[in-house]
């Protein structure tokens, strides 16, 4: 400590004062003790007791789980939370409906019936891979489904993201790839599953129809390249777009209609925000809309049996 300015102008030890630190035994104890507590511990009561699903496997960072297709994008947030001990937006655990009776994440920390648990911090990374199938499909296909969703969610979304992929029963997929957080701000504040999750819960809901994601999937193919529009201009009348779709659909609802620009503005800025890279913003809404209107017309089912 404190080499550098004692030793100013000292080039030939400058390489090994830049070195980082070779990695301590406590060091590798503390991630040996996160990885436990969130395989061991967190996974099974968030699988199995906080959300409709069987656990499977559970070891180090690794997890597979089924999980009711009501319950997806529940589950997937909360072991994305419990493995960094990120605290969960209210925003997110409203709209989700998330159970954290006797759950607190935050500080990269989980206290679990008032037991602490130290897990992998708050700017540790997670890539999740999941893949809707109907019951009936080839588990060889489906398995195989799930494994490039996770390669996905790690290469396409800098190894800190979700992939979603959807298998229709008619033939056809729908991929969709989003990272967990827009900026490096350990939190998962205005994470891009809140616009998926808010959309889905509208669609769910009995004054919204689902034809709003059909007419704007129709239209979007017809928007204007990135050459033709500046991308602020464009982004601007895609979220207009959407919010009159959506108004549209609302059968009146006041609700749905105030909420509408406030969810077409996240749908938009996610779609073009820089950390998605070269994916085109047209086909990251046309993805959200469609696995939101699926996730919706599901749920209805389930509510209705």
């Amino acid at each position: 400590y404190g080499a550098d300015e004692h030793y100013p102008d000292d080039t030939e030890h400058q390489a090994y004062l830049d070195a980082p630190r070779a990695v301590s035994p406590s060091r590798h104890m503390a991630i040996s003790s996160a990885l436990n507590s969130f395989a061991l511990t967190l996974a099974q009561d968030i699988v199995e007791n906080r959300c409709k699903g069987k656990l499977i496997y559970a070891g180090g960072d690794d997890v597979m789980a089924l999980v009711a297709v009501d319950d997806l994008l529940a589950c997937l947030s909360l072991l994305r939370a419990a493995y960094g001990g990120l605290p969960v937006p209210a925003p997110l655990a409203t709209t989700l409906q998330l159970d954290l009776e006797g759950l607190q994440l935050g500080g990269g920390h989980a206290v679990l019936d008032g037991k602490l648990l130290r897990l992998m911090g708050e700017r540790a990374t997670a890539s999740a891979g999941a893949v809707i199938a109907h019951h009936s499909a080839p588990l060889g296909a489906v398995l195989r489904s799930l494994r490039q969703a996770e390669k996905r969610a790690k290469n396409r979304g800098g190894r800190d993201a979700f992939a979603i992929t959807l298998l229709k029963r008619g033939g056809g997929a729908t991929e969709l790839t989003l990272p967990w957080r827009l900026t490096d701000a350990p939190t998962l504040e205005d994470s891009p599953m809140q616009a998926l999750a808010a959309l889905t819960r509208l669609f769910a809901g009995d004054d919204t129809s689902r034809k709003a994601a059909y007419v704007t999937q129709g239209w979007l193919p017809h928007l204007p390249s990135a050459a033709q529009m500046p991308r602020e201009e464009l982004q601007a009348l895609v979220t207009r777009n959407l919010a009159y779709q959506i108004k549209r659909q609302s059968a009146g609802d006041l609700v749905a209609e105030a909420q509408a620009p406030l969810l077409a503005d996240k749908l938009a800025s996610v779609a073009f925000h820089p950390r998605l890279g070269d994916t085109s913003p047209a086909e990251t809404v046309r993805d959200v809309l469609a696995v939101a209107e699926f996730l919706a017309c599901e749920s209805r089912a389930l509510k209705d049996r």
